[in-house]
């Protein structure tokens, strides 16, 4: 009888410590009262999001644009300033277009960050608005490629820096010793290879200056100035598209022809041993591509299902895949800018995307 009890205790002990495993080891199964929800995976492999598979408008008067919208996390955390600070903004990218125009990342309106793609040529600039104008002009200081770092059907890193230091690199037409010795400058890496550096005439990035815009971040989102509501759209932005041509007509709200991954945002300016160490790696919970305190955003896109895309930095920034119907804008020679009607951004409601998601890693 003794010997019954105990194999009935032992039997009752591994019963619940394998309950305690199952609730504590899986993220598909959850215990405890009230109703009960499968979680999705969170990482199925080797995927990305195809951001020109978004649906195509057959409108001459509008565009569909396909976005990543990140805001505040689950616990209603808020957004990482990127105002006064150093920060590290890196993408993998791969175009499907003879000629790739797009936005990466944004955080911005009349002032806040920008990391896109324009005439093959990746990009990477900060913004600083002015008063005294409805259209909000603005100091914007911008860091360049080269037009033949894009390939269509290859794969390429971006990494662009605002660091807070003076440091030497090789000296191009922008990349000058006051540059390099500014503090703040911008830095631009291709392929984990440093490529050019630009002034921010000593300034620091600010953050979005229109509310419905503070709390949001883009990925492959390329939008006007201001947004619904908020009066007159203006074409200059960052010249997103093309150089700026007052009687050319430009969309300022091209979508990004290509695949999009591995999108990772730091507030702290990467250096070039850490960018050249990781940019061609996933980062992991220790090492030397680790994901430290610094790593805010960290979305690699592997979900294959759906329209929510996690964070995996370890503060819940997800986003959530959408389609926005954008007006083209209006071309006239008469006006100092190009200028989107007022209702034009977004003229509906902003879609669920669940689809878009393609193989093919980038390392």
């Amino acid at each position: 009888m003794r010997t019954l009890t105990q194999v009935k205790s032992k039997s009752l002990l591994i019963l619940t410590a394998a309950i305690i495993v199952l609730c504590a080891g899986f993220v598909i199964i959850s215990c405890g009262t009230g109703p009960q929800q499968k979680v999705e995976l969170l990482d199925e492999g080797n995927y990305a999001v195809d951001f020109s598979s978004a649906s195509t408008s057959t409108s001459s008067s509008e565009e569909i644009v396909g976005t990543i919208w990140i805001r505040k996390s689950l616990a209603n955390k808020d957004l990482p300033s990127l105002a006064g600070t150093e920060f590290t903004i890196e993408a993998m990218i791969k175009s499907k277009a003879t000629t790739l125009n797009g936005g990466i990342f944004s955080h911005y309106d009349s002032g806040g960050v920008l990391m896109w793609v324009a005439d093959n040529t990746p990009k990477f600039g900060i913004r600083i608005p002015t008063t005294g104008s409805s259209n909000d002009p603005s100091n914007k200081y911008t860091v360049s490629g080269s037009s033949t770092e894009i390939a269509s059907g290859d794969w390429t890193h971006i990494a662009g820096v605002l660091v807070n230091e003076a440091h030497s690199h090789t000296a191009t037409s922008s990349c000058t010793a006051a540059a390099m010795a500014e503090t703040p400058h911008l830095d631009l890496y291709i392929n984990g290879q440093f490529k050019d550096c630009a002034s921010t005439g000593s300034q620091f990035a600010v953050d979005p200056t229109y509310d419905v815009n503070k709390e949001r971040m883009g990925i492959g989102q390329l939008v006007a100035t201001k947004p619904y509501g908020y009066g007159e759209y203006t074409k200059t932005d960052f010249d997103v598209d093309y150089s700026y041509d007052e009687s050319a007509y430009v969309n300022i709200a091209t979508r990004f022809e290509g695949i999009i991954d591995e999108v990772r945002l730091w507030t702290t300016a990467r250096t070039a041993t850490e960018i050249s160490s990781c940019w061609n790696k996933e980062l992991g919970i220790e090492g030397t591509c680790a994901r430290t305190s610094d790593l805010k955003g960290y979305w690699r896109l592997n979900e294959n299902k759906g329209a929510l895309v996690h964070d995996f930095s370890g503060n819940v920034f997800n986003g959530s895949k959408k389609e926005i119907t954008v007006a083209i804008p209006i071309n006239d020679t008469n006006q100092t800018d190009n200028i989107m009607p007022s209702t034009g951004y977004p003229s509906t409601t902003p879609a669920s995307w669940s689809y878009g998601w393609v193989t093919g890693y980038p390392f």
